[in-house]
C-alpha cells in the first residue's frame, strides 16, 4: 500500500506522517518511495534527507524490507522507471511538468514497486499545480484508467487549497513540523496533522483496515497512542539515521527577515507557485535550512504591521535575492474586511 500525491503545494509533511501510521500493521507493506524537487522548493525526498538516508540500492532495500514492512526512499536511484528519470532530468531545468507525464511517473513506479493499494492526494486550487475542475477530472479519470489496467486499486483524494500544507516551507523547517506531530508538540500544525489522518484514513478503508467511514479515527488513534512514532524511529533507524532525532534539533537558516502585512483584512489564499519563487531565491531545495515560515493561514484575520511570514536564509545574500523577490510577487493576498472589536 502507499500513498502519493501529485504535488504542487508548498509544504510536504503529509507523506512521513502517513507511512508510519499505515505500516504499523505488520501486514501491510508501505515501500514509499518519493521525488526532488523539480519545480517546488523542497520535495519529500528534499525534506527526509534531512534527518535519514534516502538513496539506497536495491539489495540494501530487500535487507531493509527483510528486518521491517516499510521504507521511505528517493526512487530515482532505483532505476524503476528508467525512461522517467531521463525525462525528469529535462524537465527540472525548464520546469515543465504536464498532466498525463506526472500520472504516467507516478503510476509506473507503484507497477515497479508490486503496489496494489494507493490513495492518491490531489490538491486544487489556485497556485497548485491543479487549479481547474476539468483538470481535476483529467487526472482523475487517468489515474483510474490507468491504475485499472494494471490491477491497482485506487482512491483519489480531493483536496481544495487554498493555501500551503502546514505553516513551513524548505526542507529543514517542514521536517521540524511533521516531527512535532509525532512528538505531539503544542506548536504543531493541527491543519497538517488533520489531512494527513485524513488521507491515512482513506487508505486504511482503501486496504480493509477500517471500515468505511472510520478510517480517520483509527488513524488518530494509532499516532495519539505513540505507536505511530516508534515506528517512524524504527524506520529512521534501519535506513542508518538518528532515531534520537528531535525538532528542536534540526538546523534552520540563522539570517532572517519578518515579512509584515502592510493592510488590514483577512487572509484569502497563500500562493504556492509564488511561495516556491521566493524559496527558491533562498538557496532551496539545496540549501537545507532556508526556507519560510508562514504565521497567518487562509481564514485568518490581519491588522498592519502583523507578521505573516518569517524568511530563513544561510547568506545575506540569499536574503536580498528573496527579499526583491518576494516584492515583486504576491504571495499572500488579503481581502479587505472589517475586523471586530
Amino acid at each position: 500500500a502507499d500513498k502519493h500525491s501529485i504535488g504542487g503545494v508548498a509544504g510536504k509533511g503529509i507523506t512521513p506522517i502517513v507511512v508510519p501510521i499505515v505500516s504499523c500493521f505488520e501486514d501491510i507493506t508501505v515501500p514509499n518511495t518519493s521525488t526532488r524537487a523539480i519545480t517546488s522548493a523542497s520535495a519529500t525526498t528534499d525534506m527526509l534527507e534531512v534527518i535519514v538516508p534516502m538513496s539506497f540500492s536495491k539489495e540494501a532495500l530487500e535487507s531493509i524490507m527483510l528486518k521491517s514492512n516499510v521504507f521511505m526512499v528517493w526512487g530515482g536511484g532505483l532505476d524503476l522507471a528508467p525512461a522517467d528519470d531521463k525525462i525528469i532530468q529535462v524537465q527540472k531545468p525548464l520546469g515543465i511538468e504536464s498532466i498525463d507525464k506526472f500520472v504516467a511517473s507516478i503510476v509506473a513506479k507503484k507497477i515497479a514497486q508490486g503496489v496494489n493499494h494507493v490513495v492518491f492526494d490531489v490538491p486544487v486550487g489556485k497556485g497548485a499545480k491543479i487549479e481547474s475542475e476539468d483538470d481535476f477530472l483529467r487526472v482523475k479519470t487517468t489515474f483510474e484508467r490507468v491504475a485499472a489496467k494494471f490491477g491497482i486499486k485506487v482512491s483519489i483524494f480531493r483536496r481544495n487549497v487554498t493555501g500551503i500544507d502546514g505553516n513551513a516551507v524548505g526542507p529543514s523547517l517542514e521536517c521540524r513540523e511533521f516531527l512535532r506531530v509525532f512528538e505531539r508538540d503544542e506548536r504543531r500544525s493541527r491543519q497538517l496533522e488533520e489531512d494527513a489522518l485524513k488521507i491515512t484514513g482513506n487508505l486504511l478503508e482503501l486496504c480493509g483496515k477500517a471500515e468505511k467511514g472510520k478510517g480517520y479515527d483509527k488513524a488518530k488513534g494509532i499516532l495519539e497512542s505513540g505507536q505511530a512514532y516508534k515506528k517512524l524511529k524504527e524506520i529512521i533507524e534501519l535506513q542508518g539515521g538518528n532515531r534520537e532525532i528531535t525538532s528542536n534539533s534540526l538546523e534552520i537558516g540563522g539570517v532572517t527577515y519578518e515579512y509584515k502585512s502592510k493592510k488590514a483584512g483577512i487572509v484569502d489564499h497563500i500562493n504556492s507557485k509564488r511561495v516556491f519563487e521566493v524559496c527558491r531565491a533562498l538557496g532551496n531545495p539545496r540549501i537545507k535550512e532556508a526556507g519560510m515560515y508562514f504565521y497567518k493561514k487562509p481564514g485568518d484575520a490581519v491588522e498592519v504591521d502583523d507578521r505573516l511570514v518569517t524568511l530563513y536564509a544561510t547568506t545575506e545574500g540569499r536574503l536580498d535575492l528573496a527579499r526583491k523577490v518576494l516584492d515583486n510577487v504576491e504571495i499572500i493576498k488579503i481581502r479587505e474586511a472589517k475586523l471586530g472589536r
